[in-house]
């Protein structure tokens, strides 16, 4: 490190008071956010909430908003979640925040969501998709797509029963008796 009196420089004679902007720098301005634990996705667009989690030593992703004060808020919330309401570092202090605001990806979740276990809207072909949790195999089991909601609810019904017998209550028609599966949707 060089002084102020230095005579090895690209530019004798200049006083420099400030370190040059660099390339990097300007990427940070453009990225950085004015809250903590939020950043800008310039490829979706959207504001991103994070917390570091001081514990396990990772970066923990919190969600994706469309403003910056909703990330903002969710990380609030998170750092509270995690360390507790006498944590200091939060971008608003006052604010009591009992739950987190709905991320872009609980907006997109619940346009797809159906009222029955299981049932997922396809908006793409205008269908529903079944799917079941198999505990032998560790994995999602898709069972089809199907035109209607509720035939995709009695399939996922008949799937359930086949899979895990006769005995299982987690069905959303626990009252019928289903002897052969709803017919699927022809592509």
């Amino acid at each position: 490190m060089h002084g102020p009196e230095c005579t090895e420089r690209n530019f004798p004679g200049e006083l420099i008071s400030e370190r040059p902007v660099s390339l990097g720098d300007e990427r940070r301005e453009r990225k950085t956010s004015r809250f903590i634990g939020v950043c800008w996705n310039e490829d979706k667009k959207t504001w991103t909430a994070q917390l570091w989690n001081l514990h396990t030593k990772i970066q923990k992703h919190i969600g994706t908003y469309a403003s910056e004060e909703n990330a903002a808020r969710a990380y609030d919330w998170a750092t509270v979640k995690m360390h507790g309401p006498e944590c200091t570092e939060r971008n608003f202090p006052g604010e009591v925040i009992s739950e987190p605001p709905a991320s872009l990806g609980d907006e997109r979740r619940e346009r797809k969501r159906s009222r029955f276990k299981g049932v997922y809207r396809n908006d793409d072909r205008e269908s529903w998709h079944v799917q079941l949790w198999d505990p032998k195999a560790k994995r999602l089991q898709y069972i089809g797509i199907y035109a209607s909601e509720e035939g995709a609810a009695r399939a996922y019904d008949w799937a359930a029963v086949k899979m895990h017998g006769p005995g299982y209550t987690k069905r959303n028609f626990p009252n019928k008796v289903i002897s052969e599966p709803p017919a699927r949707r022809v592509r």
